[in-house]
């Protein structure tokens, strides 16, 4: 509606139905994003790795050890649930 009153005061022809679904889909999922990364922002790092950890140990993927590095970096070597339980 507000979207519609500013149209209608700047003397603009309004947008149809589907563009108007698609401004404010657009506007929802930016909001949503914005909203996501300042949660995760707040969340420190090692907490970060000890869910990452987790949830690969849930999906039998492995385990990134070192902190800091990336999964998939070439310095950063990759540790199996069981091989980590044997150290």
């Amino acid at each position: 509606m507000v979207l519609l009153n500013h149209v209608k005061e700047e003397q603009i022809e309004p947008p149809s139905k589907l563009r108007l679904l698609r401004i404010v889909g657009l506007g929802l999922d930016q909001a949503e994003k914005t909203l996501t990364l300042q949660i995760a922002s707040r969340i420190p790092a090692e907490v970060i790795e000890r869910m990452l950890a987790l949830i690969a140990r849930r999906a039998g993927q492995p385990v990134w050890i070192e902190p800091g590095r990336p999964p998939g970096s070439k310095e950063t070597p990759a540790v199996t649930v069981s091989d980590r339980r044997s150290r």
